[in-house]
């Protein structure tokens, strides 16, 4: 027999304590008591399904980053529909950038200026890694890809973890600024990241903290936070980051910061069919590393003048991957991508850190 405290101080303890319990799994919502495993299982599954209802997607995009004082702009758009993705940006007053990824490929274009003052264009195809697109890579600014410590992948959290299935993992519930989220842990060696998400918001990252510690592929320890400062409705009960800011710290002092904001966004709308049809211009100059070729782009977009890539000594860049150079070519927007730039800031860091596991053969899977 359960016997009841009948004193009035004990009961009104009780009724005290009982109160705050129920306030405090209000709070959290009706997983509060769920095992850290279903817990996991109920983010995986729940953030999959949000991501998996967005069929095509348009927005504007301007960040702005602020290293050491040095202030810098991005402007571009972004484009996805299905498996598709292609975005534009352009940096300061750098010619814009064209990007697309369609079935498995990275094709990027860009006028570059000559020194004689003439311009080449140029263009490029790789096989697309799942690294971020570049300065404007919605997907990723937006917290909708995560990346794991030693995993060398940018994917939504259900396929990182299928991916990976060796990522330490962890999910618990937790108040962040009065709100109730799940907080998800993935663990290495050398880093951890910490992803918090939101159910009140469709089970989208509401912060992303990546903590990275001083290793070979890292010269000194490193921590970047991105948080969204406000979700809109973007179709109804479906919500999209605003805005997000990210601050970059390495050592307790703060290294960069960096705004990014979405706007004129667009959800499951019939897109116009020139939005995703890439082409190369007439008169391109581009070098295929699928195919080992270089070729040019007739005015009528035929295939002219095909040849082996030509053989040049390597070249190692920014980013730490040997590469050929010829006269006629320019090297891919993220050769100069340094772990430490203050304009790219996180996606600096994250590819830079991608390609590093990459070559150390550190994935797995």
């Amino acid at each position: 027999m359960v016997h009841y405290p009948t004193d009035g101080i004990s009961c009104r303890m009780c009724i005290i304590g009982t109160r705050i319990a129920l306030c405090w799994l209000a709070l959290l919502g009706p997983t509060a008591l769920a095992r850290p495993e279903d817990l996991l299982t109920e983010v995986r599954r729940a953030n999959r399904s949000t991501l998996e209802s967005i069929d095509t997607f348009t927005c504007r995009v301007a960040v702005t980053t602020n290293a050491a004082g040095s202030i810098d702009t991005v402007v571009g758009t972004y484009a996805r529909s299905g498996s598709k993705v292609r975005l534009k940006w352009r940096q300061g007053a750098s010619s814009p950038i064209d990007v697309m990824v369609q079935d498995s490929k990275l094709f990027t274009y860009q006028v570059i200026p000559r020194s004689d003052g003439r311009e080449s264009r140029v263009g490029n195809v790789t096989p697309h890694d799942g690294s971020p697109l570049g300065l404007c890579d919605v997907w990723f600014m937006a917290l909708m890809n995560q990346t794991a410590p030693g995993c060398p992948y940018l994917l939504p959290l259900d396929a990182l973890l299928d991916r990976c299935p060796k990522v330490r993992a962890q999910a618990e519930h937790i108040s962040e600024n009065g709100r109730a989220v799940i907080r998800v842990t993935l663990t290495g060696d050398s880093s951890k990241s910490t992803y918090d998400f939101d159910p009140s918001v469709n089970y989208l990252v509401r912060k992303r903290t990546i903590d990275w510690m001083s290793s070979g592929t890292m010269p000194q320890p490193m921590t970047t936070e991105s948080e969204v400062v406000s979700f809109v409705e973007v179709s109804r009960g479906l919500y999209f980051p605003a805005q997000v800011r990210t601050r970059q710290s390495s050592e307790g002092r703060v290294t960069g910061t960096e705004d990014a904001t979405f706007t004129e966004m667009r959800v499951n709308e019939a897109m116009q069919s020139a939005a995703m049809n890439f082409q190369f211009p007439a008169g391109t100059v581009v070098r295929d590393e699928i195919e080992a070729k270089e070729y040019g782009i007739s005015a009528s977009g035929a295939i002219i003048n095909a040849r082996p890539l030509p053989e040049a000594a390597p070249l190692t860049t920014a980013d730490g991957l040997s590469r050929t150079e010829t006269r006629e070519e320019a090297l891919p927007w993220t050769s100069w991508i340094l772990p430490t730039s203050g304009t790219l800031l996180i996606v600096g860091c994250v590819l830079w850190l991608l390609r590093a596991w990459r070559r150390r053969g550190e994935s797995v899977e």
